[in-house]
């Protein structure tokens, strides 16, 4: 029928689609798995004394599984930034999300169960107390995950907020990257990027550009 496109053009242009977000799908998938299995498998053919790590069914140190854990992260920051209306985007930065938490969840139990951590309150509402936890390797290295899992899924609300009330994505890359190395001081840029934003959007007036994530 008239003004109907061809089957065969409408057939090769979602084939063409489906290639695409099945590249981008492997990809990232092979950056998520590639980076820290790397990192993990470097680092333990380098180690020429067994060290004790924090969990004790798996074979790696504490600086093994950090390196892995800031490496894995990555393609989650990589996708927000380069890819934030990809409709893999949002499960990735979840995905990692989760298992950091699980991460997380593991070491406090460690932490639990060698008494470097406590249900005394006053261990943390001292400075002195503070300082003590965090002298521990294990600490440290659930602290980060605790970090990372957090610094994330803020980045990622910055995502879904942005889209639902139409920012430019460039002008949600600063605070994205914001969050990423400074934490807190990417949630300030996103109040004061969206402020502005709205307050241009006020006197301009017109149409609101939206999108889903």
């Amino acid at each position: 029928p008239p003004g109907r496109p061809p089957a065969g053009g409408s057939r090769g242009e979602a084939l063409k689609q489906f290639g695409l977000h099945a590249a981008l799908v492997v990809g990232v998938t092979a950056l998520a798995l590639a980076f820290p299995c790397a990192s993990l498998a470097a680092a333990k053919a380098k180690s020429a004394v067994a060290v004790a790590g924090p969990i004790p069914f798996l074979p790696f140190t504490h600086n093994q599984i950090l390196r892995a854990v800031n490496l894995g992260s990555l393609p989650a920051w990589f996708s927000m930034v380069l890819l934030p209306r990809w409709r893999h985007t949002k499960t990735i930065t979840l995905a990692v999300a989760v298992a950091y938490s699980l991460l997380y969840a593991t070491l406090a139990c460690v932490l639990f169960s060698e008494s470097v951590l406590s249900l005394d309150l006053k261990t943390l509402t001292t400075a002195e107390g503070v300082t003590k936890v965090f002298s521990d390797s294990t600490a440290v290295l659930a602290g980060w995950a605790h970090f990372i899992v957090f610094d994330l899924f803020t980045a990622r609300f910055f995502l879904q907020d942005s889209a639902r009330v139409g920012i430019p994505h460039l002008a949600v890359v600063p605070c994205i990257l914001g969050c990423m190395f400074l934490g807190p001081v990417g949630l300030l840029t996103y109040v004061l990027v969206k402020k502005i934003y709205r307050t241009i959007r006020d006197k301009e007036g017109g149409a609101v550009k939206t999108y889903s994530f």
